[in-house]
């Protein structure tokens, strides 16, 4: 009997490729269509961590070479407004999803759901799967000096604010403790 080939599997290995191949490189990490954020080393997060124009456009073009090979080539964003604010809101997705990748591993944040999600599939498949994630803040650990201030807000977008008004030390305290960028 023949050997069964995934081609769905190949094909997110591809995006990965496509995708990510020379931040792989550059980073000594590999990335395929099963790699997610917890599986990446601490020096390709933390450069990832602030979000200056070079890394936002990075970011970007992984997001748009995936959207354009989900779409199998078919996707001008040039000339499709619609396409090109689906690539803004996937950079700014998968940019949160690195911090607060960074927090968990500093344990600041518990654990949540999008570290155990291939990125080539959270990105790809967002609008068919994973959009519920998109306002998604992970829960402050007990642990953490600001988990008072967490625990007396009741509102879920006010607990999701003083996570996020963590980023700046959270860049800070995650590039000290991360040996430097090759």
């Amino acid at each position: 009997m023949g050997l069964v080939i995934d081609l769905t599997e190949k094909k997110y290995d591809m995006m990965a490729r496509e995708a990510f191949g020379s931040l792989a490189r550059r980073f000594g990490c590999e990335i395929t269509g099963q790699t997610c954020l917890k599986d990446l080393n601490d020096s390709f997060i933390s450069f990832f961590l602030p979000i200056s124009p070079t890394i936002f456009h990075i970011l970007s073009r992984s997001a748009s070479k995936i959207i354009f090979f989900r779409h199998e080539g078919k996707v001008n964003l040039d000339e499709d407004q619609e396409k090109r604010m689906m690539v803004l809101n996937l950079t700014l997705f998968l940019a949160d999803q690195i911090r607060f990748e960074a927090m968990y591993r500093l344990r600041w944040v518990l654990d949540f759901p999008t570290r155990h999600i291939p990125i080539v599939r959270l990105i790809a498949d967002f609008h068919q799967k994973y959009s519920n994630f998109e306002r998604f803040t992970p829960a402050l650990s007990p642990e953490h000096p600001s988990y008072h201030e967490y625990d007396r807000v009741a509102d879920t977008s006010d607990k999701a604010a003083v996570v996020r008004r963590l980023i700046p030390d959270l860049i800070k305290a995650f590039q000290e403790s991360t040996p430097p960028d090759r």
